[in-house]
């Protein structure tokens, strides 16, 4: 029974997270919305059209092969690929927002461009418009609300969330010198740095001694206590209590713990949440991290995306993991178990 409870709780938890809930909120606030100064909007006349298909979430529908100077950063989603004074263009995503990559002089470079996966704007792709021009990224764009709540699993198209159109006639630009500017040099650019709550001004925002884009814990500096130990399990090592031949044994699992690919993405961040100060101090090995409070304390960051990890501590033996992701959610809890701290599985669900 308590498996069961958790498996139907793990669905809505997934689901409430991973779809934009706006169904009670105006038209005239959604229309009055504040954005950051540096994104321009303006009326255009020959504009496409939204795309009624669109269901809360972007796919590659659009693009079916990347250029192979783009395919380092294949772990995001490409929307729109565009070559312009002998330079590649991609827009892609990925849970942290929307990225211009850049193709010059033999490399590619990721650029954040300071925009989520916003509840509201609707990217068009594709689009009548040329994605840059007079070096400037442009997007046509529509406002939207959603008037239909989707459910899992999904069978029909009446599954999926419904949108209704506010505003389907704009343009979205940002100056490509303020996308690609980065003040401190350390490879992340400043419009990523202020979002995600590093210092744009400083290669080393956490003062660790490692630079901002090679420190896998890049918010704060990794410490090792009796917590961050129990927290570490989950990111470098851990065990797992399975029942084999009518006993309970004890697995190891994560045995991967030194294995990182030097060449791996540094802008791919597994992200984590949590209410308690003491666990933000944990000390990856294998993945780079985002650490926030839930209240998303010195960042402009906000989870519009379903990927993350919820990481509560219960007691002083105990923490509690609610994992979301695209396809499913998983529960565990780390337990203090003599001197090790010991992952059990509790309920995971693949949808």
């Amino acid at each position: 029974m308590r498996n069961l409870v958790v498996f139907i709780f793990l669905i809505l938890f997934n689901f409430s997270n991973s779809q934009f809930r706006n169904l009670d909120v105006s038209n005239d606030s959604i229309l009055n919305q504040k954005y950051e100064s540096f994104i321009k909007f303006k009326e255009i006349k020959d504009h496409s059209l939204f795309n009624n298909s669109y269901a809360g979430f972007y796919n590659d529908q659009y693009l079916r092969e990347v250029p192979f100077q783009l395919r380092k950063y294949n772990n995001y989603n490409y929307l729109k690929i565009e070559t312009a004074a002998n330079n590649i263009y991609g827009l892609a995503i990925s849970p942290i927002g929307f990225w211009l990559m850049i193709h010059e002089n033999n490399k590619t470079i990721p650029y954040f461009i300071g925009i989520a996966q916003d509840q509201f704007i609707h990217i068009k792709i594709p689009s009548k418009v040329p994605m840059i021009k007079n070096d400037k990224l442009q997007l046509e764009c529509s406002i939207i609300m959603q008037t239909r709540l989707g459910s899992r699993p999904v069978i029909s198209n009446e599954d999926l969330p419904a949108y209704k159109v506010l505003k389907d006639n704009l343009l979205l630009s940002i100056d490509l010198d303020l996308i690609k500017k980065d003040s401190d040099g350390d490879g992340y650019n400043d419009l990523f740095e202020k979002y995600i709550g590093l210092n744009p001004k400083s290669k080393d925002s956490d003062n660790d001694g490692i630079n901002d884009n090679e420190d896998f814990n890049p918010l704060y500096k990794s410490i090792n206590n009796e917590y961050t130990t129990a927290f570490n399990k989950t990111i470098n090592g851990g065990y797992i209590h399975k029942f084999e031949n009518a006993k309970t044994v004890i697995e190891p699992i994560f045995v991967k713990e030194f294995q990182v690919d030097p060449d791996s993405d540094p802008f791919k961040f597994d992200i984590y949440t949590v209410e308690n100060n003491v666990l933000k101090n944990i000390d990856p090995k294998t993945k780079r991290i985002l650490i926030f409070n839930r209240n998303y304390e010195k960042t402009n960051f906000n989870i519009t995306h379903s990927t993350y990890k919820d990481i509560k501590k219960t007691n002083d033996n105990e923490f509690k993991i609610i994992s979301a992701f695209e396809s499913g959610s998983s529960s565990s809890n780390i337990s203090k178990e003599g001197n090790d701290w010991i992952l059990h599985l509790i309920s995971a669900a693949v949808y």
